[in-house]
């Protein structure tokens, strides 16, 4: 498993702790996102152009992933507390229905994000 997927798995362990609430772990679990990009940037140092752009695109799809996220964060979280108070449901489970709400919602930008990422 990579980085991304150990810090999610921390991230669910805290919350089934008990020690931070859903809202606090989304933020994190966007903060992990963007973390991610990290490893993408460093990993395309001194490799080909191509790579490069694939480093930018990989960036710039969680930033603006992360960025949408933000701007329905507070409504998006109280539905999904208001959905767990009435469904049995995983921690886990919520922070991948948040992984695809944001590619799902990104996925138009992905033909220009390309086409930018190629310049």
């Amino acid at each position: 498993p990579d980085t991304g997927e150990q810090a999610l798995e921390i991230t669910d362990m805290l919350v089934r702790s008990g020690w931070i609430g859903f809202p606090e772990s989304a933020a994190i679990v966007l903060g992990e996102n963007i973390g991610t990009t990290v490893t993408a940037w460093l990993a395309a140092i001194g490799t080909s152009v191509n790579a490069r752009r694939a480093a930018r695109a990989h960036f710039l799809f969680n930033i603006l992933g992360v960025l949408w996220m933000l701007v329905v964060f507070h409504g998006f979280t109280n539905g999904v507390e208001w959905l767990g108070n009435h469904l049995p449901a995983c921690p886990k489970q919520v922070f991948t229905f948040i992984l695809k709400a944001r590619k799902t919602c990104t996925w138009p930008l992905f033909t220009a994000l390309c086409r930018y990422s190629m310049t």
